[in-house]
């Protein structure tokens, strides 16, 4: 589907709310659009994730990535285990960036 008919200057799924235009109230058309969040990962020790993260943020695959300062990223890495759980769990937008652009520049080179 060409984008000009997914998207229409800032209103996202177009051709679905031009198609249920009829049927759904004006507000609901006219809403904008809502990014859905899955539920946060646990950052507790032992955990898959945290391990991950660990080993991810420790890796040389840091030191590829341009757009990041790999001293300060394993920091925040050897922090984790000081912090509570309330402010691990607080970090993990900011982790599950950071293994995205890890991830992303060593499998497709996009972060560069």
């Amino acid at each position: 589907m060409p984008v000009d008919m997914m998207i229409r200057g800032i209103t996202g799924k177009y051709v679905l709310r031009e198609a249920t235009r009829d049927v759904v109230t004006d507000r609901v058309y006219r809403r904008p659009k809502h990014p859905f969040l899955s539920p946060l990962p646990s950052l507790e020790p032992g955990e898959r994730f945290r391990i991950l993260i660990q080993d991810t943020l420790r890796s040389k695959a840091v030191d590829a990535v341009p757009l990041l300062n790999a001293k300060r990223v394993r920091g925040l890495a050897d922090s984790l285990a000081r912090m509570t759980s309330a402010e691990r769990r607080s970090l993990n937008p900011l982790l599950m960036r950071l293994l995205s652009l890890v991830f992303l520049h060593e499998r497709l080179g996009v972060a560069s």
